[in-house]
């Protein structure tokens, strides 16, 4: 493998492709960038096995080849170097040299048969989103993706893909988001997968701006393709929780709160909360509501009086401080609606006003208020 390419666009592209590459791995191979080059075609390719990037680079091709160049030396010393054409070969001993205006540098590579394939996406369906469309929806589900790897459904969001809509669903247990969009269409596919995080939080640099962005789905993967960019994740190959059997119906009592007000107050509250529970007791009246805690582990309380519009009888729901405010941090409208029912029950949290052909909800659920922390 030998060519020269300028050292801005190479940068740019090592920037882009290093972000799916570990920087530690049982996998030593994942900690390199396979560089293939076919005449003027630069191909570089990075895996954590989950994720799978592959960018495309014009470049002056001297010798075609292949070679895998460890990510974090390359991305180091290309980055550092002065603009102007940079040489990089390979050698038949497993070398790479690297050649700038000022200086010489020899990397010792990886042969590229230890570097996983591309993934293969056999009989896919292309489903057409608007970026700035989809771009909300991921970053609204995102807050409530699980953590527990023993709970792998959970790890991800959940698409469903129907002829006129779009729904994206998330839970972390503690708590569930669900945005729908019937500004949609899919004539010719509809279905559930459960797409990873990783995967997604990659994806929303490549939705800025206006236009369509391309999903192809199949059994086993998703990939995105976008300009000089190829993006492979595995698909979550789990049964995602009956969702809609935990959505309350029946919580008749509705307050309407200022969501920066609330916010502001759960997070003054909270920091003499237990920094393990994040417990909080939220009391809701009908003249005015109130919001406390108290730590016996720090010998700390607080309480607040805060506004709402209720008119209902009284209640008091425990909560972790922490994901209330995660919720709140996803309500755009000047006031927000909390419906209850029992201090044990779910509570459904929503926008005063939704979005034209949109419907975000979203579920919290309480923690047993206890006398001590």
């Amino acid at each position: 493998m030998h060519f020269t390419s300028d050292k801005e666009s190479l940068n740019k592209n090592i920037k882009k492709v290093a972000k799916v590459s570990p920087l530690r791995s049982t996998t030593p191979i994942l900690e390199s960038i396979l560089f293939n080059l076919e005449g003027n075609n630069l191909k570089m390719r990075s895996s954590d096995i989950e994720i799978t990037m592959q960018i495309s680079l014009e470049v002056t091709g001297i010798e075609d080849g292949n070679m895998a160049i460890p990510t974090v030396v390359i991305q180091n010393i290309i980055n550092e170097l002065d603009d102007g054409i940079i040489e990089i070969q390979s050698h038949n001993d497993g070398k790479i040299t690297l050649k700038s205006n000022n200086g010489h540098y020899d990397i010792n590579g990886r042969p590229s048969d230890e570097f996983p394939s591309l993934p293969i996406v056999e009989e896919s369906h292309i489903i057409e989103v608007d970026k700035s469309l989809l771009s909300r929806m991921i970053r609204k589900t995102l807050i409530s993706v699980g953590k527990d790897e023993l709970k792998p459904s959970l790890l991800g969001v959940l698409f469903e893909i129907s002829n006129n809509e779009i729904r994206l669903v998330s839970t972390d247990v503690h708590k569930l988001v669900s945005i729908t969009s019937r500004n949609f269409s899919s004539p010719n596919f509809e279905g559930r997968v459960i797409i990873p995080k990783n995967f997604l939080q990659l994806l929303q640099g490549y939705l800025l701006g206006d236009g369509i962005i391309k999903l192809s789905i199949s059994k086993n993967h998703v990939k995105m393709d976008m300009d000089n960019t190829e993006i492979y994740t595995r698909i979550i190959d789990e049964k995602f929780p009956d969702y809609s059997g935990v959505i309350p119906v029946n919580n008749s009592k509705i307050a309407i709160f200022n969501t920066q007000e609330l916010y502001s107050t759960l997070k003054r509250v909270s920091i003499f909360s237990n920094q393990r529970t994040r417990q909080i007791a939220l009391k809701v009246e009908k003249e005015q509501s109130q919001i406390s805690t108290l730590s016996h582990e720090s010998f700390s309380s607080a309480e607040e009086k805060i506004s709402m519009d209720y008119n209902d009888e009284s209640i008091t729901i425990g909560f972790n401080a922490q994901y209330f405010m995660d919720i709140l941090g996803n309500i755009d409208t000047h006031n927000a609606i909390i419906k209850m029912n029992t201090a044990l029950s779910p509570n459904l949290i929503i926008p005063e006003q939704q979005l034209e052909d949109e419907e975000l909800l979203m579920i919290l659920m309480p923690i047993r208020l206890e006398s001590n922390d």
